[in-house]
């Protein structure tokens, strides 16, 4: 992250069913290079609203949904990811959505040379610690 500076805060809107939504808010940081990082985050009033914001804004977002406690659920969609691959732009855009307790969280990438899934495993393994006591 030390690459990356603070490129703008707003507040989000995490949709928790047809007509409710939920104020969250985004980070998002970028490089010189013109590699950018987000992350969105939101907590709800339980964790079975979180779960199914969590589902919802994984299909607006064709984000893979995962258990912020559980980060072999995203080293398996890392993977399967990896083998996806089928043009120059999906190796330069990745996002998943996590869910643990009452706390959803976006976390996406673009990176003009290819996502390094390391790094973004990375990244989301220190934000999961930082939420472990939640």
């Amino acid at each position: 992250m030390k690459v990356f500076s603070l490129h703008s805060t707003w507040d989000s809107k995490w949709l928790k069913g047809s007509e409710r939504i939920a104020m969250g808010i985004r980070y998002k940081w970028q490089n010189s290079q013109g590699s950018i990082l987000g992350v969105d985050i939101c907590q709800f009033d339980s964790d079975s609203v979180a779960s199914k914001a969590r589902e919802i804004q994984g299909r607006i977002a064709y984000s893979s949904v995962f258990k912020l406690e559980n980060l072999d659920s995203l080293k398996s969609i890392l993977v399967q990811w990896q083998n996806w691959w089928h043009s120059d732009f999906s190796k330069k855009f990745f996002s998943v959505v996590g869910v643990k307790g009452k706390l959803a969280v976006l976390v996406y990438q673009f990176d003009p040379a290819g996502i390094d899934v390391n790094r973004f495993y990375s990244i989301v393994e220190k934000l999961s610690k930082q939420y472990a006591n939640l």
